[in-house]
């Protein structure tokens, strides 16, 4: 074998080589966008909640329409943390994002407004992605410990 020989032979192997990985990625892609259920897990401290599994395509928007309800203790330092993930049926679940919300923000949104807001979070650790949410914050008298009435 002379070098040019050698070089055309490398030169189809690459080639070759680059096609199996865009064919290879073009199926793994296709096979994401028929089979893909998204979930949110949603904390605030110890208290957690979590979205049903919807099935979504690379072309659709996952749309969860949950109701989910927490008790904010602090109301400067509580943060709503929500954690989006691609079901893994075989596999671990696949991290797609993450975005916080502090409720002191939800107060400040809320002050001069009664009944819900609309808030969009971009997503973090991820390159894009959007969480769009409803929120309604409602207050309660805090009662003193020795103000509960016993149940005889």
């Amino acid at each position: 074998c002379s070098p040019n020989d050698r070089v055309l032979w490398l030169r189809k192997l690459t080639m070759a080589q680059a096609d199996l990985r865009r064919k290879e990625t073009e199926n793994f892609r296709r096979q994401q966008s028929i089979n893909r259920e998204v979930f949110c897990e949603v904390s605030m401290g110890s208290q957690e909640h979590r979205t049903p599994a919807v099935p979504t395509t690379i072309s659709s928007d996952p749309v969860w329409n949950t109701s989910m309800q927490f008790l904010v203790k602090d109301l400067d330092d509580d943060v709503l943390c929500i954690t989006v993930k691609e079901k893994g049926n075989f596999s671990p679940d696949h991290f797609l994002g993450r975005t916080e919300l502090p409720i002191s923000d939800v107060i400040i949104a809320t002050k001069d407004t009664r009944g819900p807001i609309t808030k969009e979070l971009p997503l973090h650790e991820v390159r894009s992605g959007l969480v769009k949410l409803r929120l309604d914050l409602h207050f309660f008298e805090k009662v003193a410990p020795s103000q509960y009435k016993h149940i005889s």
